[in-house]
């Protein structure tokens, strides 16, 4: 499974319609209705700006318009065969005048979807958890320091006297991290929150 790294941009252009395809990386709902409202404020004058996206088990799509799971519904799928996660791609559609019918909508979707995906940066996602490192506060520093090295993202990080810090590791970095954290000293509390996939550079 993959995700992209960075937005990325594709037009395609098919019997004078033109089909304007944005990727996006998103985490949450929030993230893909920010992401469709700002594109809806700078083509406000196109006629249909269709959508998929899939975040872990959500996924969701918007014909805009366009006949039934003719658009939106398309894009979705080619996420799906090309095995994307955290993934939101939109297709801003300017009508050209000629009809395409059902089938030549669908073809477009799902063309303008996977193009621009095949623009976009890939990196790997693999499986892994977020946990909660709970602490002294005389241990962050060295903790940070662990984390840091070994290029695991933090989400959030709230110091004082019991310190928390609530990261994103692989299943291999967990293990790791944690004989780490038991060597610092063994009150060091660690809390698995969720299941998650995990957003690894390809090599």
């Amino acid at each position: 499974m993959k995700t992209i790294k960075q937005a990325s941009k594709y037009l395609l252009e098919i019997k004078k319609s033109k089909f304007i395809a944005y990727s996006f990386n998103v985490n949450s709902k929030e993230e893909v209705e920010t992401h469709i409202k700002q594109l809806r404020a700078k083509y406000y004058d196109a006629r249909h700006i269709c959508y998929g996206y899939i975040i872990d088990q959500e996924e969701g799509f918007d014909d805009d318009g366009e006949p039934s799971k003719t658009a939106g519904f398309p894009i979705l799928e080619a996420l799906h065969n090309q095995e994307l996660n955290y993934v939101l791609v939109v297709v801003i559609r300017y009508f050209g005048g000629i009809k395409l019918g059902a089938g030549g909508l669908i073809r477009a979707y799902a063309k303008a979807c996977t193009n621009v995906i095949s623009n976009s940066e890939l990196i790997n996602l693999e499986k892994g958890k977020q946990i909660c490192i709970e602490t002294k506060i005389n241990y962050i520093n060295q903790i940070l320091h662990i984390i840091e090295k070994s290029k695991i993202d933090i989400i959030k990080k709230d110091i004082n006297y019991q310190s928390i810090v609530i990261v994103n590791v692989t299943e291999k970095d967990l293990e790791m991290l944690t004989q780490q954290l038991i060597q610092i000293d063994h009150t060091i509390k660690i809390d698995i929150i969720k299941d998650i996939f995990v957003k690894k550079e390809l090599s």
